[in-house]
Order: C-alpha cells, then sequence, then structure tokens
C-alpha cells in the first residue's frame, strides 16, 4: 500500500477546531441555497438523466475493473465479489428513488474516511430534514443532486475500505481509466509541452513588461481552461476519449468562436499586479490525466514568472467523481512524462517528449524544494457547498484566506461555489459565492451542470437558440472573478 500524503496524515489527525458539530441539526442552520437546488426530482432534467442513467453506468465501470482485480489472487476474487454486491446493491437504488441510507465506516477505516462519512451522514441528514419540511423525499432523486453523488463516492470508498484486500492494494476502481485519458492525449501533451517552453521562455523576455506578463498568464489560463473538457464523470468510458483537436488549439479558438460565455481574466491579472510580488496562488484541482498537466503548466509559470514563491495544489484524499485528482495521480503524472520515452499507448512526437520531460523534471524538483505543495483537506471531500467551509471547516477556509488568489478548476467546484441552484443566469457571479469569500479567486469551467451565474442580459437566451444543451455538453466556458473580503 502506497503511504498516504503527509497532507491527507495532517488532515486525518487534526481536529476540526471550531467546526460546527457533524449533525444534522447544527448543519441546519447554516444557510440553505436561494433557490431550488439541482435534484433528479425535476422531471427531464440533466440531474434525473446523470442519476438515473449515467453513474449507474459509472458503476458499471467499476464492476468491471473489481472484476479484472479479482483475476490477481482468490483472496483477490473474495474481495472483489463482496465489493461487487454492495456496488450492485447501491446502483439498483437510483432509478428507483430508493433512501439514501447513512454510511458506516468499517472497522479499521483510516482516520480520514471515518471523517468523510460522519460529515456525509450529517448532510445528507440535514437535507432529509428539510426535505420533510417542504414536501420532497430523501432519496436519490429527492435529494439535491449534488449531495447524492458525493454520497455515492463516499458510499464506494465505504465500500473498498470494507475488504482489507482491497484497502491493502490501495484500490482506486478509475486509476486505470485516469491514466488511459492521459495516454490517449499524447499528442495534446506533447504540444502543450513544446508551447509550455516557449511560454516559459517569453516569460523571461518579458520581465517588466506588465502587459506582456499579462498577455502570457492569460494564454495559460485558456490551457487550463479547455483542459476541463477532459472529464472522465462525463465521459464514463475513457477509451471513447477524443483528444485529437488539441487543448492548445481549442484554447486559440474559443473567444472567436463564441464558446468563451464570460471572460474576467484582466480582473484576476489586475488583482495579482496589486498584490505584493511572490507570496502565494492555490489553485483547487478538478480532474487528472490531461486536465492536471495543463494546471501543473499553470502552476510552473506562475512560480517561473514571480507571481508567486508558492503554489499550494488542493486535490482529493478519496477517488471523487470518477477523475478528481489525488495525490496519487500527481505522481503518476510526472513519473509518467518524466520517463525515458513515452509509456506504452501514448504517441508523443520525440522532440516534444523532450519538452515534456524537462516540464516533468521541473515539476518535481518544485515539490521538492517546497516551491509546490500539495493539499487534500477532508472537506473536499464531503456534500457541503462552499458557503458552509468557514463554519465547517475554518482551518481550511484560514488557510485560503493566506493566498493572494484561489483558482477553482472545473465544474464540481463551481457547483460547490455557487450552492449548486437555479441562479437565474444574470445574478452577478460574486452574489453566487454567498458568504465565501476568503480571498480573491478565480474560476477556470467548461460548463457540463445547468447552474450557472453572471451572463450579461439576454445571453442566456441567445444560447439557448444557438445550443439547447449549452450548459451541460462541455462546449461553453467561463473564467469568472471575485474579489475577497465578506459580502457587502
Amino acid at each position: 500500500m502506497s503511504a498516504p500524503s503527509p497532507a491527507a496524515a495532517a488532515a486525518a489527525a487534526a481536529p476540526r477546531g471550531a467546526a460546527v458539530p457533524a449533525d444534522a441539526a447544527a448543519l441546519s442552520a447554516l444557510p440553505f441555497p436561494p433557490h431550488p437546488p439541482l435534484a433528479g426530482s425535476e422531471r427531464g432534467s440533466f440531474a434525473e438523466g446523470t442519476i438515473k442513467k449515467r453513474l449507474p453506468a459509472i458503476l458499471d465501470t467499476v464492476l468491471a475493473d473489481l472484476a479484472a482485480f479479482a483475476a490477481a489472487s482468490p483472496a483477490a476474487a473474495e474481495a472483489a465479489a463482496a465489493a461487487s454486491e454492495a456496488v450492485r446493491a447501491m446502483q439498483a437504488e437510483m432509478p428507483a428513488d430508493g433512501r439514501v441510507t447513512p454510511l458506516a465506516a468499517p472497522r479499521g477505516a483510516p482516520a480520514h474516511l471515518r471523517e468523510v462519512v460522519e460529515w456525509t451522514n450529517a448532510g445528507v441528514a440535514a437535507w432529509q430534514r428539510r426535505g420533510e419540511k417542504l414536501g420532497f423525499s430523501g432519496g436519490w432523486l429527492g435529494l439535491p443532486w449534488l449531495v447524492v453523488e458525493c454520497y455515492l463516492y463516499a458510499r464506494l470508498a465505504t465500500i473498498v475500505a470494507a475488504q482489507p484486500t482491497l484497502a491493502a492494494a490501495d484500490y482506486d476502481p478509475f486509476a486505470k481509466s485516469k491514466l488511459q485519458a492521459l495516454f490517449k492525449s499524447g499528442a495534446a501533451v506533447g504540444e502543450l509541452a513544446a508551447a509550455g517552453e516557449g511560454l516559459l521562455k517569453a516569460e523571461a523576455a518579458a520581465a517588466g513588461d506588465a502587459g506582456a506578463a499579462g498577455k502570457l498568464l492569460r494564454e495559460v489560463f485558456m490551457y487550463a481552461l479547455w483542459g476541463n473538457k477532459t472529464d472522465l464523470s462525463m465521459l464514463v468510458d475513457a477509451s471513447k476519449l477524443d483528444v485529437n483537436a488539441s487543448v492548445r488549439g481549442a484554447a486559440a479558438g474559443a473567444g472567436a468562436a463564441g464558446n468563451l460565455l464570460v471572460d474576467e481574466a484582466d480582473a484576476a491579472w489586475a488583482a495579482l499586479q496589486a498584490a505584493p510580488a511572490g507570496g502565494r496562488i492555490d489553485i483547487v484541482l478538478d480532474n487528472a490525466g490531461l486536465e492536471l498537466y495543463t494546471d501543473l503548466l499553470l502552476a510552473d509559470c506562475l512560480i517561473q514568472s514571480g507571481l508567486a514563491d508558492t503554489v499550494v495544489l488542493h486535490g482529493k484524499l478519496l477517488p471523487w467523481f470518477v477523475s478528481d485528482t489525488t495525490h496519487r495521480d500527481l505522481g503518476a503524472v510526472i513519473s509518467a512524462l518524466g520517463a525515458a520515452a513515452p509509456p506504452e499507448g501514448m504517441a508523443v512526437p520525440a522532440g516534444q517528449w523532450d519538452s515534456a520531460r524537462r516540464l516533468a523534471a521541473r515539476w518535481g524538483g518544485h515539490l521538492k524544494a517546497g516551491r509546490w505543495q500539495y493539499k487534500d483537506h477532508v472537506f473536499w471531500t464531503t456534500p457541503f457547498p462552499f458557503w458552509w467551509m468557514e463554519q465547517a471547516a475554518p482551518d481550511l477556509y484560514s488557510d485560503l484566506a493566506s493566498s493572494k488568489l484561489v483558482i477553482f478548476k472545473g465544474d464540481l467546484n463551481y457547483r460547490q461555489l455557487a450552492y449548486d441552484c437555479r441562479w437565474p443566469l444574470e445574478t452577478p457571479f460574486p452574489s453566487a459565492l454567498g458568504p465565501f469569500r476568503p480571498a480573491p479567486l478565480v474560476t477556470l469551467r467548461t460548463l457540463k451542470a445547468d447552474v450557472m451565474a453572471g451572463l450579461a442580459p439576454g445571453q442566456g437566451a441567445a444560447l439557448d437558440a444557438v445550443d439547447p444543451d449549452w450548459q451541460v455538453n462541455g462546449r461553453f466556458g467561463v473564467v469568472q472573478f471575485a474579489p475577497g473580503g465578506k459580502k457587502a
């Protein structure tokens, strides 16, 4: 079993300090969304289709991976059979709106999983209490989509932990698909490696030229934004991933094609210019694979440009939403790209692979020297909106407040920022953040869920006419900024 990250061990051992108690009554005193949350009970909604079809299909991939694991030994077969039975039971509950039942951490489960279970149960119970008052069910379709989707991955973690053979193997049912997605991205990896080295040279040449430096930051922002298109929780089957259109090409053409709906990159750059040089910038990661690669390119540029002395990378403690980044995924990407030759199944031109190797070597150096730090707080694997962070995880909120800019990647982070509810589309983005204002923040997101704020008047109606699925198909992106400090 691989050793846990130092951040994971610290998070597991550290007390929650002044956090609210993990019970439904305490959580019920925290703010609930001001608009209806996305839920599977809304007929014909994306949430309904997700819970009835996409999530069960994801569990089919888990069952297939367990079947492959079973071939390793009789003990593996026994563990896989028991885990598969538990997965199938959960799978059957979803389309029938079965009641979401409390989780139990298996005996010997690590401290961080026990805490995830505690908080997940409290969050589900708080919403079930609210459902009793407002008349919606306490099941998979009645509860908010965000709550039940997080519950699925927490429950899957308890299923794995209940089998000592799986736990000892540090089993991640999505590990193969995450690596497969990276290996299928060879052309984009090579192209971005060459572009990344060019960016770093341009940054060195632009020293002291704020205008040129701002343009370079914007370019790497676009790489990281459009890297978010590679989300395996939407795709289900990594073998169908199409990376022939490179992220670099998407980034270059996004604005001209009208796919970038909100562009506040200049506001983020202005916030960085207003802050002292150096200091700390945080990136709250989303997907592993190609997206993580683009995020690391962004983190590298932030260090090499002098905009930050330290970049803190926030990931997940558990396998989460299929492809979310864990500490092991970070190591896997850097290790794979640092090899003498591309891994089997990854086609990268020789000259570009040399660029990828040089980047990977420097990235490993950033981690070793502490210029990059990896943290994985338990809060990121709860069903809580970020509106609740200051009360539920004051240590994390205080930590983020030390940053001069927090970069939130991807759709799940956006859903938790904006409470995953149906905001009027013209609601100002900072208003959708509620009380969550630890530091200036920017979100880089391609839209794969129908929660959105910050559009111009009439923009939503125009998009409906162009593409009725614009909120959920990953075709469109946003760069949205909010200043730090409490809401006035």
